[in-house]
């Protein structure tokens, strides 16, 4: 199944590997395939579903419809395409007009997840201004900085929630941001709440935006296509459908699992996130330095991965294969990036940053690499290691690979005992 890139001598786009940009297009080029075979099946799903349009979710999904356009401009199907459309939307964008009221049992559908929260992150997740309430949390002994444990249980939080004068306002907020939405949707994308079908691609993990859209629109059925799916943290609506590229569960959880931000990082078109919409135009943010870093690494890697999706597109309009063959060649691709790392990868893994303003709140910013000294502290190299999600890149990075030896060791002698 590899031979089949072979075929497609992707090496023949390689860039001078003496200039540190060139080495990492040629990464981006190396790793084509995973976008390329991710968005190849979205669209053979599409057809077989019959779905006229596809609406891809910003911000991956900004890059996904570039490839989509490949795509179209030398078609490898048998058939018609469907429309593609970005869909600038967000989990923040979407979470607040989706709820039917301001109330405990209505935000378990963020608390499930993120069971420690403080009142000004959960007014960040809502995008609602915090000033005009001060009052209310002061009248029940809350400090908006304060990270609660499980909030839907705290009885101050209980008792705010219970004031019938503070919930009648934010019944209000939830109104105007649910009429901006429908307002906007229906006028950018002709989209209403009726019968029919709409699909829509993100890069994963459990499809909460399409959750909130199939709350917003309860007449429609709503199809999500994603690179890998987890277990869901709420009841699922019973208008979605969802469907994963990546449906083996050991590379799900084995190896999809620790690779969670640097695909989201590879795919980031450097565009900002939706946070809401002010008369029918989506309001985005960004910070400076993201942008800046995008520009450094991720353009660079995005630019070979297209550059290399043209060429797959034009081996696959001569010679196709299917999908089931496309995904175990991912599978395996996936797994080779999570155990043997480039240090371009690894670099551009760690050059990450950017805020995560829905549910913690939290901005996410690797680490700077460890001193030569820290290098040999295994206790600190341990505690460290923990933290990290992909392990290989973190030893790669800071240049600690005897780790590895001593991690074996204590599987070894847990099994053992």
């Amino acid at each position: 199944m590899i031979n089949y890139l072979e075929d497609c001598d992707l090496e023949s786009l390689f860039k001078d590997n003496s200039i540190y940009r060139n080495r990492i297009f040629n990464e981006g080029v190396k790793i084509a395939p995973l976008l390329y075979f991710f968005v190849y099946s979205l669209v053979d799903y599409a057809i077989k579903n019959k779905m006229d349009t596809i609406y891809y979710q910003t911000r991956e999904g900004e890059t996904f419809v570039k490839v989509f356009d490949i795509i179209a401009s030398n078609n490898p199907f048998n058939s018609k395409l469907p429309k593609a459309k970005v869909m600038e939307i967000s989990r923040m964008a979407s979470f607040a007009p989706s709820l039917k009221e301001f109330s405990i049992d209505e935000l378990m559908r963020m608390w499930s997840q993120y069971k420690k929260q403080s009142i000004k992150t959960l007014y960040k997740s809502l995008n609602v201004d915090i000033d005009s309430y001060t009052k209310y949390f002061k009248k029940y002994d809350i400090d908006i900085d304060e990270v609660i444990d499980e909030p839907y249980s705290n009885e101050r939080i209980k008792k705010l929630f219970s004031d019938v004068e503070y919930k009648k306002l934010m019944d209000k907020e939830l109104n105007k941001k649910r009429e901006k939405f429908l307002n906007f949707f229906e006028h950018n994308y002709g989209i209403k709440n009726e019968k029919g079908s709409l699909l829509i691609v993100d890069i994963g993990w459990r499809g909460s935006i399409q959750d909130n859209l199939a709350y917003i629109y309860d007449k429609k059925d709503i199809y999500g296509y994603y690179i890998a799916l987890f277990d869901y943290f709420n009841k699922q609506p019973k208008n979605v459908n969802k469907k994963a590229f990546i449906d083996d569960i050991q590379v799900r959880d084995n190896v999809i699992l620790n690779l969670i931000t640097l695909l989201e990082w590879l795919y980031n078109p450097g565009t900002g996130s939706v946070i809401g919409y002010e008369g029918n135009k989506a309001i985005r943010k960004m910070k400076d330095q993201e942008k800046s870093v995008i520009e450094e690494y991720i353009k660079p890697l995005q630019e070979g991965m297209f550059e290399g999706v043209k060429v797959i597109n034009e081996a696959m309009a001569k010679k196709p294969i299917d999908v089931n063959e496309m995904k175990n060649i991912a599978c395996e691709m996936f797994k080779d990036v999570k155990e043997n790392p480039s240090p371009e990868i690894v670099d551009a893994y760690y050059s990450m940053v950017f805020n995560n303003n829905f549910g913690d709140g939290d901005e996410i910013l690797k680490p700077k690499k460890l001193s030569f000294i820290d290098r040999f502290n295994v206790i600190k190299c341990r505690n460290l290691l923990r933290k990290e999600d992909w392990k290989e890149a973190f030893m790669k990075y800071n240049h600690v690979g005897y780790m590895k030896y001593l991690l074996d060791i204590a599987k070894l002698i847990k099994r053992k005992k």
